[in-house]
C-alpha cells in the first residue's frame, strides 16, 4: 500500500449543508459588490428568503386560481414584491423576475443575463439555467 494515500474526509450532511449556505451567503456578498453595495450575506439571505416564499405563493395562488394571474392585484402584489427585493438589495439585479410557475423558484434571473453580465459572481442556477436568488439549501 503505498504510504502518501490520502484518507477519505466524510462530510456530515450537516457540514455540506452549512458549506453550501457559506457559499450562498458569499455570492450575496459578491452580487453587491458587483454593484457596489456593501451585503451582509446571511441577513440578506434571510430576507431574500422570507420574499422568495411569499413569492412562491403568489405563483401557486395563480395557478390554483385563488387569484386570477392577469389581474390588477396579481401584477401589483408582483411589483410589490420584486420592489422589495430591490430594497433588500440596495439595486435593481438586470432582469430580475417572478415566475409564475409554482413548480419551480419565484425570483429569477434570465440565463442569458447571468452568462453576459453576472457571469464572475458565481450565482445558484435551476434545471434551466436561471439564476436563482434565494435558493432552498436543504440536504
Amino acid at each position: 500500500m503505498n504510504n502518501t494515500a490520502r484518507k477519505e474526509v466524510k462530510i456530515t450532511k450537516k457540514q455540506a449543508r452549512i458549506d453550501s449556505l457559506n457559499r450562498h451567503y458569499r455570492f450575496l456578498e459578491s452580487l453587491g459588490a458587483f454593484h457596489g453595495v456593501k451585503l451582509d450575506g446571511k441577513k440578506t439571505s434571510m430576507k431574500l428568503w422570507h420574499i422568495e416564499r411569499e413569492a412562491h405563493q403568489l405563483a401557486t395562488d395563480g395557478c390554483n386560481g385563488v387569484i386570477d394571474s392577469s389581474s390588477d392585484e396579481y401584477t401589483f402584489k408582483e411589483d410589490a414584491l420584486i420592489n422589495r427585493v430591490y430594497d433588500v438589495l440596495g439595486f435593481e439585479p438586470s432582469g430580475l423576475f417572478l415566475n409564475g410557475d409554482a413548480r419551480g423558484y419565484a425570483l429569477k434571473i434570465p440565463s442569458e443575463i447571468v452568462d453576459d453580465l453576472y457571469y464572475k459572481v458565481g450565482f445558484h442556477r435551476d434545471m434551466g439555467g436561471f439564476g436563482i436568488l434565494s435558493p432552498d439549501i436543504q440536504l
